[in-house]
């Protein structure tokens, strides 16, 4: 990555006081006698099962229950992240949610790190890289400007529904999506550089980023093995073969833990059959999405051919995400042990990359 510009390091300080401010704000603003749950909607049922899980890594325990159940049922939840914010809560005699906080700060800086390392390696230049950053920080969809005017109804309008739809609503509202987002981009940047550049290491790199995801926010793994098949058989061709060994070989062990857990784990399997969540419609998606999604467009319409041959692999991202996102059943089978977020939240992210790329000339890139 290139030095961290002072643009980039007020930027990453922006996001990370934009989302954590609201937290604070809601603190201050507590009346005497109530108690503030570090909670923000919507869906605080995911946030208190969060909570849960922190608190009992507070309390010594390496592997988790689920308290919102009658069902009796032996802890078997390993999960690193919260884990770790258990401990960390308690070695700090600290709150939950203040550890969450804490935790969220640290996932988005390293997000931003991540996101100017993989820009760099795009070779945009700084004023495409600010613009990106600008976007995939902050930019949100037009749906709940229509839904507000009455334009269209509110399931047209997922932007205000649905958290995963932006990146800063993600960054905001859940301490585990940091993180998730992190690792996903990684695995995306480190396959990205490893194939174009034949860098076989960055290959170990992204199956141990995409691992590590497996464990704590596993819904995007086929989205990511689809990716890394389709980029690494075009440009390695013959050698194909060897660069996917190395990049499941440390992907799979972790992904097979996921698997087996959400098969043999009777409370869990029973979730991932009862638990099918129905997808936005495709109409819900172009309107959620924004000026991430329009700007890509007007990009491929200005200069279709040459940003098609130096950026395909982000379209190739931004359309597995389409289809994968268009599954009304999603990831639920291989992915029970936590709450289902689509990997919809990462199509806006693309876009604004590709449309920088339309603002001018960069270095030139193979296949």
């Amino acid at each position: 990555m290139k030095k961290l510009t002072a643009f980039r390091l007020a930027w990453t300080a922006i996001v990370v006081a934009a989302t954590s401010l609201p937290y604070l704000l809601n603190w201050f603003a507590t009346p005497a006698g109530y108690h503030y749950t570090w909670i923000i909607p919507p869906y605080p049922e995911d946030s208190f099962g969060y909570m849960a899980w922190a608190q009992q890594a507070a309390h010594g325990a390496s592997l988790f229950t689920i308290k919102y159940t009658a069902l009796p049922h032996e802890a078997f939840l390993f999960h690193p992240f919260f884990l770790f914010s258990g401990w960390m809560s308690a070695l700090f005699s600290g709150n939950i949610g203040v550890a969450f906080l804490v935790m969220k700060a640290i996932g988005v800086v390293l997000f931003f790190v991540a996101f100017y390392a993989y820009v760099d390696f795009l070779g945009l230049d700084p004023i495409q890289s600010s613009a990106a950053s600008v976007l995939v920080g902050v930019s949100s969809g037009l749906g709940g400007i229509l839904a507000f005017l009455g334009l269209v109804s509110r399931s047209l309008a997922p932007d205000v529904w649905l958290p995963d739809m932006s990146t800063y609503w993600s960054l905001l509202w859940n301490p585990l999506f940091p993180f998730s987002l992190t690792l996903m981009l990684l695995s995306i940047y480190w396959l990205d550089r490893g194939t174009r550049e034949a860098r076989s290491s960055d290959l170990w790199l992204a199956g141990l980023a995409t691992g590590v995801m497996a464990l704590i926010h596993p819904y995007s793994l086929p989205l990511l093995f689809a990716f890394a098949v389709v980029v690494t058989v075009i440009r390695r061709r013959a050698n194909a073969f060897g660069y996917l060994c190395r990049y499941f070989a440390l992907a799979l062990p972790f992904v097979t833990y996921v698997t087996v857990v959400s098969q043999i784990n009777p409370l869990v399997a029973r979730h991932s059959a009862l638990g099918e969540m129905k997808s936005p419609s495709l109409v819900a998606y172009v309107l959620g999405f924004g000026l991430p999604l329009f700007f890509c467009l007007a990009a491929l319409i200005a200069k279709w051919t040459p940003l098609f041959k130096r950026y395909y692999q982000l379209l190739l991202w931004f359309f597995l995400s389409v289809v994968f996102a268009s599954c009304r059943s999603g990831f639920r089978g291989s992915s029970s042990l936590a709450h289902m977020c689509r990997c919809a939240s990462w199509m806006g992210s693309p876009s604004p990359c590709f449309s920088a790329g339309a603002l001018g000339p960069q270095r030139a890139h193979g296949l």
